[in-house]
């Protein structure tokens, strides 16, 4: 529990009978609802960027040590983690999609969500446009080849040039 508060994303929400809201997911638990009867105001929220189907809110002026576990009300995927980046990632390709059939704003619905998940997890084409499998694994054999940097602890220049740092190594474009 320590670490997922320590390494998690901090946000500051407002609790409602809702639960709390955050970059446009929403989250509630029976145990923030119960909160929500005694406390309202703001809240801090800790989000995990690897998954976001859960947060941890605490409530600063509520005297409770231990935080509240809510959990993700906008969609349910049971399928396993979703991080924050692919949340992200699946809400800017349905604004691009529905943008595409002249449809702005709107709410997106759960079974949307996870279609349109479902479709950048499954895709299988190259990461970039312009470049290629080829390209990418070649690039990926230059990186592994080059040299280690080593960097001297007793020099008086805390900074090198380029040319220092990647010293005989050279790259092609073959």
């Amino acid at each position: 529990m320590q670490q997922r508060v320590t390494f998690a994303l901090t946000y500051e929400a407002t609790l409602t009978r809702e639960g709390v809201q955050v970059e446009n997911m929403k989250f509630n638990s029976d145990a923030l609802h119960e909160a929500y009867l005694t406390y309202s105001g703001r809240v801090i929220v800790k989000l995990d960027p690897d998954d976001v189907r859960a947060v941890l809110v605490l409530l600063p002026k509520h005297g409770l040590s231990d935080p509240i576990e809510a959990f993700l009300t906008t969609f349910s995927y049971r399928e396993g983690p979703v991080s924050l980046e692919l949340y992200r990632m699946t809400m800017r390709s349905h604004e691009a999609d529905a943008l595409a059939r002249g449809v702005v704003g709107g709410e997106v619905l759960p079974f949307v969500f996870e279609r349109q998940l479902e479709k950048i997890q499954s895709f299988t084409g190259p990461s970039v446009p312009t470049t290629t499998p080829r390209k990418e694994t070649q690039a990926a054999v230059h990186a592994g080849a080059l040299p280690a940097v080593q960097v001297a602890q007793n020099e008086g220049s805390a900074t090198k040039s380029l040319a220092d740092l990647l010293g005989e190594s050279r790259l092609t474009d073959e």
